[in-house]
């Protein structure tokens, strides 16, 4: 009896994934795991199935991180704090300068109206 198209197929391989601290670029993280063997941990160091937590260590995971290596790790939350304070920045001078603006137009407004007010006194003598 000949198998059928399903059974003659291979079965295929699992997708892996690179995964990187900047997933934008397809280069090597410039860090390495010292203990990574001293942790006691296998192949893969993943939290257990159904907890939000990792196995106990052996000792604390060591990082050695060297720009020989790859590219430097990118620490988002510390950009993000960056841009929110750049765009914080900005909107503060966006205040000032409106505000000098409106200093100026006040005072030209007066001066203006004092000007008006002594020429009209002049004149209606």
């Amino acid at each position: 009896m000949a198998a059928s198209p399903n059974e003659r197929r291979k079965p295929k391989a699992p997708k892996l994934y690179r995964v990187g601290l900047d997933f934008r670029i397809h280069t090597p993280p410039g860090l390495e795991m010292e203990n990574f063997t001293a942790l006691g941990v296998g192949r893969v160091l993943l939290s257990p199935r159904g907890k939000r937590s990792f196995p106990p260590l052996a000792e604390t995971p060591r990082l050695l991180i060297d720009k020989s290596l790859g590219r430097p790790p990118v620490d988002w939350e510390l950009r993000a704090d960056f841009q929110h304070l750049r765009r914080w920045r900005k909107s503060v001078e966006q205040a000032q300068s409106y505000t000098f603006k409106a200093v100026i137009t006040v005072l030209a407004t007066g001066l203006m109206g004092a000007v008006w007010l002594g020429v009209k006194v002049v004149l209606g003598k």
